[in-house]
């Protein structure tokens, strides 16, 4: 990285050395956020659970789906079925999407702020 600062960037010997530094201190600060952001075992064993339930009650929706279909369900109680399934599955997807979406926003404007706070603090940029 050195290297990098004085050659590339043509940065002096005391900025390359004060960049080096820096940079080296702003990762372990972002490693230990990213750690701190981590889930914990105990978050985890709750989502799981809550997983599990969601299993649980899928499993038993589509149980009372097989027993109507087996009662001869009529037309219109299949096309309520349907119905209220895809709502259910545009919901979540919709649901996941925007966490998804949420989560990866924030990252990048993370990535962006420290990128530009270590070449502003660099003396790269002013």
């Amino acid at each position: 990285m050195y290297d990098f600062a004085r050659h590339d960037l043509h940065l002096p010997d005391k900025k390359a050395r004060e960049f080096v530094t820096t940079l080296g201190e702003f990762s372990e600060m972002q490693l230990a956020k990213r750690d701190q952001d981590l889930a914990t075992k105990t978050e985890l064993l709750a989502v799981r659970t809550d997983l599990l339930a969601v299993k649980n009650e899928l499993k038993q929706e589509i149980h009372a789906v097989a027993t109507r279909l087996d009662l001869m369900a009529t037309k219109e109680e299949l096309s309520d079925v349907k119905i209220k399934l895809t709502e259910s599955i545009h919901n979540t997807e919709n649901r996941l999407t925007k966490s998804i979406y949420t989560a990866t926003l924030v990252q990048v404007l993370i990535l962006i702020v420290s990128v530009c706070t270590i070449l502003k603090y660099a003396g790269i940029l002013k």
